[in-house]
């Protein structure tokens, strides 16, 4: 037997956590624009360029994507793995934004895998003998001062040197 009791005096239930916070008239460029709005501006060229051209390949409105629209952008993407990631990075978490924000009602985004990313750290570290066969090689390079040495760009170093002050030309 139910003790519960349907009463008119009931309060009103809690507000649930997808209640809308962007009006329901709200366009997908406009939910692009309030997803962008704070970020850094390389980073919002960067989201924006992902964000249309998500939308272009699916050619539908977010609240009509599907997880197999998702998932044939994604086999889509050409380019390196860290270029795929960022680009689907930057639509799931559009998608995340639009669901927090109840424009949709349903985050796809949230069932799609990101391939894994090879990491390569390990790659680029110098152990102490590299760095001494680089000193060494750099010392016999004739009259070159270490100065010089240090900002030449070895074969094997990156572009990874822009904190170091290129040292002032002498007259």
């Amino acid at each position: 037997m139910s003790l519960l009791v349907a009463t008119e005096d009931a309060p009103p239930p809690p507000p649930s956590s997808a209640a809308l916070v962007v009006p329901v008239e709200t366009t997908d460029a406009q939910l692009v624009e309030l997803w962008l709005h704070g970020k850094a501006r390389h980073t919002q060229r960067a989201y924006r360029t992902e964000a249309e051209r998500f939308l272009h390949f699916v050619a539908c409105p977010l609240r009509a994507i599907t997880l197999m629209d998702l998932q044939a952008y994604a086999d889509s993407l050409d380019g390196a793995p860290a270029t795929r990631i960022r680009a689907l990075s930057a639509v799931k978490s559009l998608l995340s934004f639009g669901q927090r924000t109840g424009f949709l009602q349903l985050n796809v985004g949230a069932a799609l895998k990101l391939p894994v990313r090879k990491d390569t750290l390990a790659e680029r570290i110098l152990d102490e003998a590299d760095v001494v066969r680089i000193w060494h090689s750099t010392r016999t390079v004739g009259t070159r001062s270490y100065s010089d040495c240090l900002h030449r760009r070895p074969p094997c170093v990156g572009d990874r040197r822009a904190h170091l002050a290129r040292p002032a030309a002498a007259d």
